[in-house]
């Protein structure tokens, strides 16, 4: 480029890039930029933020004689380190073409679908091997697996999960389900005494709680040794959820009825029995919105299939045998129960000395229904006792083995009278029904 006046001297050329600078002064780039800024080297530019340089080789070649009449060369040339100012942008990507971009999300979309297909579901079945508990999905895929320390008796886990396993809201927030296990460890002792598990629905473990406890009878104290027979969930619209549970001694007769909250595990009330209490059940029997547990079985001492009704807030103490009685518990208050239905034995179950046994019931709008079989054993003989609202007996049913077995004693001379159905009538006049406070 020639300057305005357009002359061809020498002094009037003009050096228009960085480069062209640098190489007259016989210097890199940087250091023809350091001299501008540090040392006044004359270079001029046009407005603007990026705007293009140039130089005069007559205003360079003063600079360099101001430079040598101080007696001094040229500034040095400074390390070879690009300022920022000088360091070249990075090389842009290379652009990936874009039909290479289309063929691959199909792909990552069919695997992430695959993944998603093959995780596993939510916990909908379980089983148990030697020492862990293991939840599945519907179709079978293991959703996760827990292991305890103690290896586990097979046999409660061989009939279906809902004698060992609930699942419900436990912690109250309705979000998620949780489950209650029934952990029956292998062996004997008082260290085998069988736990309640709760777990999330990840199978996280949320607590655990041993049931029973040492208690004492008359001239007798019992080992620590239960085995849970029911378990269920206790739902509230109030509080947290419970989980209620019936364990009974292993090799005695004490029973006892707990109430954990639902949360935390911790026992929030009890109830103890002289007898087995072997079915649970969760109703609103009152209608007062909070459920009550009624729970059918036998009383030891009575020697009669029995029906207790808690309230699972309000139970306490233990149940009160008759005077003297060796089956009575002691260092219990009286028990607090809501109802308690005493079914008497019948005429060959009295002749064997036998005791009768309450063990399924169903709730119906108009009352309960109770089988009670004639022997601690679920045989075919057996009678249905019909309940109102306030358990009052509304009628006597006998199964046909009943009437069949009734007859063969009398014919063989176990017995002195014939059947009738007022022996039905003589049966219901004598439950006795006591209501608690």
């Amino acid at each position: 480029m020639q300057d305005s006046g357009g002359g061809a001297d020498r002094a009037k050329i003009a050096l228009n890039t960085w480069q062209e600078i640098a190489d007259y002064l016989r210097v890199s780039i940087r250091a023809a930029q350091i001299y501008e800024r540090d040392h006044e080297l004359p270079v001029h530019r046009l407005p603007g933020g990026r705007a293009r340089v140039w130089a005069y080789q007559e205003e360079l070649d003063a600079w360099k004689r101001a430079w040598e009449e101080r007696g001094r060369n040229v500034p040095p040339e400074p390390p070879a380190e690009l300022p920022e100012t000088a360091v070249p942008d990075p090389p842009a990507p290379p652009k990936r073409p874009r039909w290479l971009v289309w063929l691959l999300l199909p792909l990552l979309l069919g695997i992430a679908t695959v993944f998603w297909i093959l995780r596993p579901g939510v916990p909908t079945q379980f089983r148990v091997d030697d020492r862990s508990l293991i939840a599945e999905d519907r179709n079978g895929r293991v959703a996760w697996r827990y292991r305890f320390q103690e290896p586990l008796n097979p046999d409660p886990y061989r009939s279906s999960t809902e004698g060992w396993l609930k699942s419900g809201d436990l912690d109250g927030d309705s979000a998620t389900t949780e489950f209650v296990f029934r952990l029956a460890p292998r062996g004997t002792g008082d260290v085998h005494s069988e736990r309640l598990v709760a777990f999330t629905a990840k199978g996280k473990l949320m607590w655990s709680f041993t049931t029973g406890r040492r208690v004492k009878a008359k001239r007798r104290e019992l080992s620590n040794l239960y085995e849970v027979n029911s378990l269920a969930i206790v739902p509230s619209r109030k509080r947290t959820p419970q989980v209620a549970f019936s364990a009974n001694h292993a090799s005695a007769y004490p029973n006892q009825v707990g109430a954990l909250n639902g949360k935390t595990g911790k026992l929030e009330r009890e109830y103890w029995h002289s007898g087995h209490l072997l079915r649970l059940g969760v109703h609103d029997w009152d209608r007062d919105g909070e459920p009550e547990l009624i729970l059918t079985g036998v009383n030891i001492g009575r020697a009669d299939a029995t029906l207790v009704m808690l309230d699972p807030l309000r139970m306490a103490g233990a149940s009160m045998q008759p005077e003297g009685d060796p089956s009575q518990l002691e260092g219990f208050a009286p028990g607090v129960e809501k109802a308690v239905v005493r079914f008497p034995r019948s005429c060959m179950a009295r002749r064997w000395g036998r005791m009768n046994r309450a063990a399924r019931f169903s709730v119906l709008p108009g009352g309960l229904e109770i089988v009670v079989f004639d022997g601690n054993i679920e045989s075919g003989a057996y009678l249905v006792y019909s309940l109102d609202r306030s358990l009052n007996v509304v009628q006597v049913d006998p199964s046909p083995d009943f009437s069949v077995r009734h007859h063969r004693q009398q014919r063989e001379g176990d017995l002195d009278h014939e059947y009738s159905p007022n022996e039905l009538l003589e049966l219901a006049r004598r439950v006795t029904v006591t209501r608690g406070r």
